[in-house]
């Protein structure tokens, strides 16, 4: 076990070296006080600071999902910049990513999204870009579907309401308006807004209150061959829908309620 108290090698080439043990997908930031400390990242959210070196141990704390912090000294082989970046990635990928894969809620949605499309016809494409998860996929008559999952901060100081989790979203675009009101019977759009009973103007807003009673009526646009038109309806937090005139197609959101999205993803 190494014990020496001073090193001769930057933060820098720690940060390096153990980012290529880890592969692709992890970046670093630097310390900008040449002392042995900063920061791993990766795509799927794991962040990693270094806290420094002292007497041949190099300390680490992984940033949990839930807000808690993952202690973790890493014990490197001999007093060099590669033996240290060795240390660092062995730790990360043996207790760190564990320990926050197992309290990401946005993997959690992601597992629950792919289970639901295990049997699309066409495969679905996931990228992931530090914590946020998207994931597409090709529907029938041109049509397009996005999940998106992204972690709440767990910061306290942080304004989002709801505390740590995650955010999820899933975004349908180009559907037929058939396809809207199949998405619109699978979900719950019961809610007790009194705006629910405003009327609306034109098939189109009728067809989708037909499908789902509870939406209310938020933008009106006059055409010439259709004359006034409700051009999109919402439940709040729920469901947005929006006609898009110049592909006379339909665009539906729908927010809140995991599973929600995903029975809106298995109707289509």
């Amino acid at each position: 076990m190494p014990t020496r108290t001073s090193i001769d090698f930057t933060a820098s080439a720690v940060l390096n070296a153990a980012r290529t043990r880890l592969g692709a997908g992890w970046k670093t930031y630097h310390p900008h006080n040449g002392k042995i400390g900063g920061s791993l990242r990766s795509n799927r959210g794991h962040r990693v600071e270094v806290l420094g070196a002292q007497n041949g141990f190099l300390f680490t704390v992984g940033l949990l999902p839930d807000g808690t912090r993952l202690e973790v000294a890493a014990v490197p082989a001999e007093p060099t910049a590669d033996a240290f970046g060795a240390a660092l990635a062995h730790v990360i990928a043996s207790k760190i990513v564990p320990a926050h894969d197992a309290r990401c809620i946005a993997r959690t949605h992601l597992r629950k999204v792919h289970a639901v499309l295990r049997h699309t016809p066409h495969e679905p494409l996931t990228i992931w870009d530090f914590g946020r998860a998207s994931t597409s996929w090709r529907l029938p008559d041109g049509a397009r579907a996005e999940h998106r999952t992204q972690p709440r901060p767990a910061c306290s100081s942080d304004p989002t309401p709801g505390g740590p989790g995650a955010e999820s979203v899933v975004r349908f675009t180009n559907l037929t308006v058939e396809q809207a009101r199949t998405v619109l019977r699978a979900i719950n759009t019961d809610n007790r807004d009194p705006r629910r009973r405003l009327p609306v103007e034109g098939s189109f807003a009728n067809l989708m209150k037909d499908a789902a009673p509870g939406l209310r009526p938020i933008d009106t646009a006059t055409y010439g061959q259709w004359g006034r038109q409700t051009v999109s309806l919402c439940v709040e937090d729920v469901v947005t829908v929006q006609f898009v005139s110049r592909f006379r197609a339909v665009n539906v959101t729908v927010f809140g309620s995991l599973d929600n999205q995903l029975r809106a993803i298995a109707a289509l």
